[in-house]
C-alpha cells in the first residue's frame, strides 16, 4: 500500500478476547515426523508449577500464571459439542523478550498439536506459531512486548487434538540499547568502504522526522520515522565529499528510513538529505555531495514502529585527504 493512504486508514481491533470457535477442519503442509522421544528441547530454566483450573475458555475466564511459571499439568479435553481451548495470563514490561511455548509434562509423553497465540489486552493478536522446528508443540521466542501491562497466550488443538501438556511463561528483561543508540554515542564511518551489519532491535526511537503524521512534504524523506534508531558519525573534510549507501532490513516488513542531519537536537530542521521511498519495504539508497567541510550524522532509522536487522554497504568518497605534516626530523628519517 502506497505511504500516502496511511493517514487515512485507523486502527482495527481484532475482536478474539471472549471467542473460542474456530474452523471445523484445518489443514496444513506434509511435515516431517521424527521420534516421538526427545523431540522437544525446552530452554527454559526451571519454571514453578501453577496447575491448570477449569474453566479458561476465553480471556474473560484467562487463569493468571505469570512470567516464570507452567501451566502444569494442563490438558486440552474436547467434547462432543466443543474443542477445548486454553487461556492464561500473565503481566510484563515494555521490551521484555516473551518466550512462550508448549511441551510435554514428562519427556516420553506422546507431542500433542497445540497452536499457540500471543494476544494484546485489547484482544490483537501479537505472534501465533504451530509446528516448531521438527515438533507438533509450539513456541514463540523472545517476542519484544510492546507495552508494560496484561498479556493472554491461548492454546488450542490443532483441528481438534486433545492430550496432556504444559504451557510455559518466560519474560527477560531485554539488552541494552546500542552504544550508538543516540547521536553521543555515534560510530564515526571513515572514508572508503562501507559494510556494516548490526540490529535496531535493542535501540529507542530517539528521533524522528515529523512525529505523528505519516505523510510529511516538509521532512527531507517525505515521511515521518517512529521506528528504532541508530547514528553513525560522518567528519567530513572537503567540501565534495560523496556519500553513497545501501539500507536494507531484516525483516523486509520493516520499512527503512535513512537520513542525514547536523543537529540531534532537531533533525527535522537540520536534516539536509534523506531517502524513504513512497512504496514497499525495498532497500533504499542515499546518494548525498557534502556542500562543506564539518560534522554530519547518519541515522538509520524505519518508517515503521518495529526495529530489525540491518546491513549498510556503499562508499563514503573522501576528495581532500589529510597528510601528515612534513617536518624536519621527519625528512631526516626518510633519507638517513
Amino acid at each position: 500500500m502506497p505511504k500516502a493512504g496511511c493517514a487515512l486508514l485507523s486502527p482495527l481491533l481484532v475482536a478474539l478476547l471472549c471467542s473460542a470457535a474456530f474452523p471445523a477442519e484445518e489443514s496444513k503442509a506434509p511435515r516431517y515426523k521424527g521420534p516421538v522421544t526427545g523431540e522437544y528441547q525446552s530452554t527454559f530454566h526451571p519454571l514453578a508449577d501453577v496447575p491448570e483450573q477449569e474453566p479458561n475458555g476465553s480471556a474473560a475466564e484467562a487463569q493468571f500464571v505469570g512470567c516464570g511459571n507452567s501451566l502444569n499439568p494442563a490438558s486440552l479435553a474436547n467434547t462432543p459439542s466443543a474443542r477445548d481451548t486454553d487461556w492464561v495470563s500473565f503481566n510484563a514490561s515494555s521490551g521484555d523478550l516473551l518466550t512462550l511455548d508448549t511441551g510435554p509434562q514428562q519427556p516420553d509423553h506422546p507431542e500433542v498439536d497445540t497452536i499457540i497465540s500471543l494476544i494484546s489486552d485489547t484482544g490483537t493478536v501479537l505472534a501465533s506459531n504451530d509446528d516448531f522446528g521438527n515438533s507438533l508443540w509450539s513456541r514463540i521466542e523472545s517476542f519484544p512486548a510492546p507495552y508494560t501491562g496484561l498479556y493472554y497466550l491461548r492454546i488450542r488443538g490443532f483441528s481438534g487434538a486433545e492430550g496432556i501438556y504444559r504451557a510455559n511463561v518466560a519474560c527477560e528483561p531485554a539488552p541494552p540499547p546500542p552504544k550508538n543508540d543516540v547521536c553521543a554515542g555515534a560510530i564515526k564511518i571513515g572514508c572508503g568502504e562501507i559494510a556494516i551489519s548490526g540490529s535496531t532491535a535493542f535501540a529507542h526511537d530517539d528521533y524522528d522526522l515529523c512525529p505523528g503524521t505519516p505523510v510529511c512534504e516538509s521532512s527531507c524523506t517525505g515521511f515521518h520515522s517512529p521506528g528504532k534508531d541508530v547514528v553513525y558519525r560522518l567528519e567530513i573534510v572537503g567540501a565534495g565529499d560523496n556519500i553513497d549507501v545501501t539500507y536494507d532490513l531484516n525483516p523486509r516488513s520493516t520499512d527503512g528510513s535513512i537520513y542525514i542531519v547536523t543537529d540531534c537536537a532537531n533533525v527535522q530542521a537540520s536534516c539536509v538529505a534523506g531517502q524513504d521511498s513512497p512504496t514497499g519495504a525495498p532497500p533504499e539508497e542515499l546518494v548525498y555531495t557534502f556542500p562543506a567541510p564539518g560534522v554530519y550524522y547518519l541515522i538509520l532509522d524505519a518508517f515503521t514502529s518495529g526495529g530489525a536487522d540491518f546491513t549498510l554497504n556503499g562508499v563514503l568518497q573522501c576528495a581532500t585527504s589529510t597528510r601528515p605534516q612534513v617536518t624536519w626530523g621527519r625528512l631526516k628519517a626518510i633519507y638517513r
